[in-house]
C-alpha cells in the first residue's frame, strides 16, 4: 500500500513538473481579449507564470523583476510560438481556432495518462463550454440542423472526433453548416 502511495505521489509531482515547464516558455501575458491576435514586440518577455488561488506571478526572462497580478486582472498568455491560452475559472484554455465560435483545447491529466479536450465558446470573453454530445443538445437545443447531426451519430462515435478534409473536429464542421 505504502509503494502504491509513493507511486501516486510520484506522478503527480511529475505532472506539476512537466505542467509547469509547459507554461515557462510565455512571450506576455493578455490582459484583455481585444488584444489576442496583437504581436507585441515591445513587451518585457516573461519566463514563468506560476497561477496561485488569488493571483499570477511571473518572473521575466532577464530575472531581474518578479511581478504579481489579481487573477481576474489577466485575459491569458501568449507563447514565443504567438499560440494563445485564455484563463477561464482558474485554468488555462488553448485557442485552438478562431472562427464563428472560439475552439479551446486543454489537456487533462489523470496519472500518467494525458486526453485532450476540446471546448468552445461563442467570444472570446463568453462561457466556455465543453464539446459533448449533451452540452451540444443543451446550447442548441433550437437549432435542428445541429440536432440531426447529433441524432445521425453512431453509438462508438464522437463530436470531438477529427475531420481530416476540413482540419478541424466534427462539432466545428457542422456549426459551420448550420449557420
Amino acid at each position: 500500500m505504502m509503494r502504491l502511495k509513493n507511486i501516486y505521489l510520484f506522478f503527480v509531482f511529475l505532472n506539476y513538473v512537466v505542467y509547469t515547464q509547459n507554461i515557462g516558455c510565455v512571450k506576455s501575458l493578455i490582459f484583455t481579449s481585444k488584444k489576442i491576435n496583437d504581436v507585441d514586440h515591445d513587451s518585457t518577455e516573461v519566463k514563468t507564470i506560476y497561477l496561485h488561488t488569488k493571483k499570477i506571478s511571473i518572473t521575466y526572462v532577464n530575472g531581474s523583476k518578479k511581478t504579481s497580478y489579481p487573477v481576474d486582472s489577466v485575459w491569458g498568455y501568449k507563447t514565443k510560438d504567438c499560440e494563445a491560452f485564455r484563463l477561464y475559472k482558474h485554468e488555462f484554455y488553448k485557442i485552438e481556432q478562431q472562427n464563428d465560435l472560439i475552439l479551446y483545447s486543454r489537456i487533462v491529466w489523470r496519472g500518467n495518462f494525458s486526453e485532450n479536450f476540446f471546448y468552445f465558446s461563442y467570444t472570446f470573453d463568453s462561457e466556455i463550454f465543453p464539446v459533448d454530445r449533451k452540452t451540444i443538445i443543451e446550447q442548441f437545443k433550437k437549432n435542428v440542423c445541429m440536432l440531426k447531426h447529433i441524432g445521425e451519430l453512431e453509438w462508438s462515435e464522437s463530436v470531438r472526433d477529427w475531420d481530416k478534409a476540413n482540419s478541424t473536429i466534427r462539432f466545428m464542421v457542422w456549426y459551420k453548416e448550420c449557420h
